[in-house]
């Protein structure tokens, strides 16, 4: 029990990390240093806003982490794929009709072909992209937070073999075999860290080039602003909002004790 409470203890310290490097990473892309604007409220709730995406990808794995605390050897096979498949094709009369080395032969088919079906599914979404992105295309309106995860999701599965065996040799340098807790929390980091900053690339360039998924009409005591035309919506804290000049690359930034009353509504469809 007490090793339980120290990975949750371990996993919602990462989940803090990664839920202000979202907001960090996001903020930057505007020249905007995020951890003056907010407070310890907001950043031990930071993580809320990928936090589905982030068990999608780790629970499978947490679990199968958790559970080798009490049956190690048990776990290895649960969770190798390999094991998995070798067991299906050792069933009597597949055994009994081929030879060991047409087994084999038939496995590694059947792996290979699973890991080059997914990373042609992940670069035959990635490219498009990645085009859309560098060109400020419109296109890029249609690139939402499911796709960008999808399409990372089947890159990580299908380059995931290589990078193991990588992280395996890395983990003898700090432990005498290899570690497996190691070589998970290492690729899951990576992933992370990855899908973050490609989230809040895509959000962020569909600000600048005029597409925010918000407007807001925002009453001060002199002034009323309307991110329309070239200002437009970037986000909000607890205590702040912030607009941007696209046509001066300016940064307005209004503390909520400004403002008498604001209207916000989103203006497109899409979650980022």
């Amino acid at each position: 029990m007490k090793t339980i409470i120290q990975y949750l203890t371990f996993c919602y310290f990462l989940l803090i990390i990664f839920g202000y490097l979202n907001m960090y990473i996001y903020y930057t892309f505007f020249e905007v240093e995020i951890y003056n604007y907010i407070n310890i409220t907001e950043l031990a709730l930071s993580f809320t806003s990928i936090l589905l995406s982030l068990l999608i990808v780790a629970t499978p794995r947490l679990i199968n982490i958790l559970l080798s605390i009490f049956d190690e050897e048990e776990e290895k096979n649960k969770r190798n794929p390999v094991v998995t498949l070798y067991k299906l094709l050792t069933v009597r009369r597949f055994r009994k009709k081929f030879s060991l080395w047409t087994k084999i032969k038939v496995l590694l088919s059947i792996v290979g072909a699973y890991r080059l079906l997914m990373l042609y599914i992940a670069l035959d979404n990635l490219i498009p992209i990645i085009r859309a992105y560098n060109k400020n295309d419109s296109a890029l309106l249609d690139v939402g937070l499911s796709s960008i995860f999808i399409t990372l999701l089947f890159l990580y599965y299908a380059i995931s073999p290589i990078f193991y065996k990588l992280f395996d040799k890395i983990s003898t340098i700090f432990y005498e075999e290899k570690n497996d807790t190691f070589s998970f929390i290492t690729m899951h980091i990576m992933l992370f860290l990855i899908f973050i900053f490609s989230f809040n690339a895509i959000k962020q360039k569909k600000v600048k080039i005029g597409y925010p998924l918000y407007e807001a009409t925002i009453i001060l005591e002199d002034k009323q602003i309307k991110t329309k035309g070239d200002i437009a919506f970037v986000g909000q804290t607890q205590n702040f909002i912030f607009l941007r000049n696209l046509k001066t690359e300016e940064n307005i930034i209004l503390k909520n004790t400004e403002i008498i009353e604001i209207h916000k509504k989103k203006v497109r469809k899409g979650n980022i």
